[in-house]
């Protein structure tokens, strides 16, 4: 008999490695001669980085960065030099696994600690970047990211916003002369196992804000603010955007 074993991590428990630990130790007491191929899969939240060191031949890169809360943070990346990756899993560094439940706040949160990391993967010259978009703490519309990268989000009277969800709706324009030149050579992929539109009833603030601290107002507030951000990017980069 041949068995395939191909488990994602048990979120808040068991990782994608113990759990095949585990399930293997279970067969083998009922079947010991059984042949058993084993997989270490992810999608792309908590784990993704582990997954990628068990397949890819990369190495491992510590990046001095910031938590949800703009903490200071040490976080992983694995990089592969001589084919241009970079590997980031979001959870490192904007991750709801790294605040405590009292601290969890979709309105305060940012996720400008996975853009220090995106950053970094420039500066070392990285074209490729794949991002495991699982496990965030953060329901910012990306702003966080974007600001790391040289982007400056503006009320209508010109003022700079802090890259949090409790400013999206006051986010009116997008300053863009900062930003990091090495992004226009740069491919960024999302990894992810989640086809859910930006805003509306199956969108992120209304399927995915409550677990990351949101009451029902602070959800449809940020609906909305995601919404004008939606409003912004379409009026400057609808020509260079694909449905």
């Amino acid at each position: 008999m041949q068995v395939l074993l191909a488990p994602d991590k048990f979120k808040g428990s068991l990782s994608a490695r113990e759990v095949i630990e585990a399930l293997t130790g279970g067969i083998r007491s009922v079947f010991p001669d059984v042949h058993l191929y084993q997989v270490q899969a992810s999608d792309g939240g908590d784990g993704f980085l582990d997954a990628v060191s068990h397949y890819c031949d990369t190495e491992k890169v510590e990046v001095l960065t910031e938590d949800p809360l703009g903490r200071p943070l040490q976080a992983p990346m694995r990089i592969n030099r001589d084919q241009g990756e970079a590997y980031i899993e979001m959870a490192q560094a904007s991750g709801l696994v790294l605040l405590d439940e009292e601290e969890r706040s979709a309105v305060k949160t940012s996720s400008k600690g996975t853009g220090i990391q995106i950053r970094e993967a420039l500066k070392l010259g990285l074209k490729k970047i794949y991002i495991g978009l699982g496990g965030s703490a953060t329901n910012d519309g990306g702003m966080g990211m974007a600001t790391a990268l040289g982007y400056r989000f503006l009320d209508g009277s010109g003022n700079l916003m802090e890259p949090v969800g409790a400013n999206l709706q006051a986010v009116k324009s997008i300053y863009t002369s900062s930003v990091l030149p090495e992004l226009a050579e740069t491919v960024i992929y999302a990894v992810n196992d989640v086809n859910n539109p930006l805003y509306g009833p199956d969108g992120a603030a209304y399927v995915y804000a409550a677990q990351k601290g949101a009451d029902l107002d602070q959800i449809q507030y940020l609906d909305q603010g995601l919404r004008q951000l939606d409003l912004i990017v379409q009026r400057n980069w609808a020509s260079q955007m694909l449905n």
